[in-house]
């Protein structure tokens, strides 16, 4: 009995026990709602990471890659992105955006990529060259390329550039002639266009192959402290002579001058002016060597591009080494109708160029185009007497701009401004069929000029008579005719050259002062006496 009761007691204890176990254990949690989220939550490291839109920061160098893009940049100013700046790398040609940033599918041949400076403003320069470019490491898929633009101190609406032809650097004491030089532009523009707006162009031939002086000039031209733009020219070409001569010998033989001074052609502007740089001089080399007068296809194609951003309302300057045009057309240039059928249109168009050391103004040939071939900075290859070969002194030339309207005047290094002409008097002449004449050369002549004379004490002028083929006495007596390879010594091949700006006149025997008086297309007049008692 007593093991009955044990047996059931047990049994009640167990189920007591299990009963318990039950009732103590939680209930398992309910699944939660979920809420909004917050900013102030904590994210789940195990949570996939929140998705964020990736933004252009220019001004942190962040400008985001695009399918097909390989050329990118800023543009700025004190690093405020700048709007609409042209930008090209010699082919294609785009804008920037509203922040200032370019995108573009680069050339694969591309060297540079650089900027056409707008109105109002330029670029930093580096020992006188403006930093408008910046090299292309064509290794590099990608290339980032930003450029500062600098606010111009004055409204450039009415400025100044002064273009420099040929300096043809050859020898050591060339250095001094040229510092002497531009000592004397840096004088003119500190005494007559103090705190205006005021820039140069070397219209070419920086050296005479001699690469090795490009550095001595850029220090030279820096005495300037101002953006000195630059033109190559034949003599800037660099290549082994031993080679033959071919076409494709252009592009190699203009690197080092790249290497100095950036791209060969390029754009830039000021005011209501579009200033445009092309490279003329197709240069094939060999022995000769050979080159010849024109503008690539490739540059009448970038221009097409390049002046889609310029308004029909704007004047163009164009600048290159070899004339386009001569007022005795005896040289042709290639695709020249190409070259103008781009630029007509325009308020008004004004050609510089250099190349044949002399001094010459084209402006009545019917284009509507002026253009200026400007007298060599070496004269004849810095010879003593410092002229060209028909005789212009050695100088620049100084273009004064309002809006589209040009004024231009031809200045002589260590001469006044008012010294345009020179006169020879009675028996300094060289051709025997005028013993008895009075010669004047005046070498910034155009057709719209005046020169007189007067042999009553300036009452009444006439006309002097003008001759197409008469040399310079002083220039002839220095290098000789043309042909003559006897003088001057050690350089037989530099010659004098028959001038067509060359004027005449036999005064009447009871007179014995003759006055000159010679009136510029702009109305300045300059004049001056010669005494001719011993007639």
């Amino acid at each position: 009995m007593k093991k009955l009761i044990y047996f059931v007691c047990l049994a009640f204890a167990g189920i007591f026990l299990l009963g318990c176990e039950k009732n103590d254990m939680p209930e398992p949690e309910k699944p939660r709602e979920e809420e909004p989220a917050d900013s102030t939550d904590i994210v789940d490291p195990e949570e996939p990471d929140t998705i964020v839109e990736q933004k252009d920061d220019p001004e942190n160098g962040i400008i985001l890659d695009m399918p097909g893009i390989t050329l990118k940049g800023w543009v700025h100013c004190n690093r405020v992105g700048m709007p609409g700046v042209v930008v090209t790398d010699g082919t294609n040609v785009t804008v920037t955006d509203e922040k200032g940033i370019y995108r573009m599918k680069r050339n694969t041949t591309a060297s540079h990529v650089y900027i056409s400076s707008p109105s109002g403003y330029t670029v930093c320069v580096k020992n006188s060259v403006p930093q408008f470019y910046a090299e292309i490491n064509q290794r590099t898929d990608i290339v980032h390329k930003d450029f500062e633009l600098v606010r111009l101190e004055t409204d450039d609406t009415k400025h100044t550039f002064i273009a420099i032809g040929d300096p043809q650097l050859y020898r050591d004491f060339e250095l001094s002639y040229l510092k002497e030089a531009v000592n004397d532009l840096d004088s003119w523009v500190a005494q007559s266009r103090k705190g205006e707006c005021v820039h140069y162009i070397v219209l070419g031939d920086l050296v005479f192959d001699k690469p090795e002086y490009h550095e001595s000039s850029k220090e030279i031209f820096s005495m300037l402290n101002a953006p000195v733009y630059n033109v190559i020219g034949n003599h800037d070409h660099v290549f082994d002579k031993s080679e033959p001569a071919m076409k494709s010998n252009d592009l190699k033989a203009d690197t080092v001058y790249k290497r100095h001074y950036g791209p060969t052609y390029y754009s830039y502007n000021r005011g209501k002016v579009h200033y445009v740089v092309l490279d003329d001089v197709e240069y094939w080399g060999g022995s000769g060597p050979k080159y010849v007068d024109a503008v690539s296809d490739e540059q009448i194609a970038w221009l097409q591009k390049d002046l889609m951003y310029v308004d029909k309302d704007k004047a163009i300057v164009l600048c290159l080494h070899a004339p386009t045009k001569r007022r005795t057309e005896t040289r042709s240039f290639g695709n020249r109708e190409q070259l103008y059928a781009l630029l007509r249109g325009y308020a008004d168009v004004q050609i510089l160029s250099g190349h044949t050391h002399w001094n010459s103004v084209v402006s009545d040939d019917g284009s509507g185009m002026t253009e200026h071939i400007v007298a060599a900075m070496c004269g004849n290859w810095w010879q003593p007497e410092l002229i060209c070969s028909e005789g212009t002194p050695i100088g620049y030339k100084i273009f004064d701009v309002d809006g589209t309207s040009f004024k231009w005047k031809y200045k002589c290094v260590g001469q006044p401004e008012q010294y345009q002409m020179r006169v020879y008097p009675l028996g300094e002449r060289i051709n025997i069929l005028r013993p008895k004449n009075v010669v004047l050369n005046v070498w910034d002549w155009d057709p719209s000029w005046k020169v007189e004379y007067s042999e009553d004490n300036g009452q009444n002028y006439r006309s002097m008579f003008r001759s197409l083929n008469m040399y310079d006495i002083t220039a002839y007596n220095a290098f000789g005719a043309k042909g003559d390879n006897t003088f001057p010594v050690g350089r037989t091949w530099i010659q004098a050259s028959e001038s067509d700006h060359m004027f005449y006149c036999r005064p009447s025997i009871p007179y014995n002062q003759l006055k000159i008086r010679v009136t510029s297309r702009f109305g300045d007049m300059f004049s001056t006496t010669v005494n001719i008692q011993n007639l």
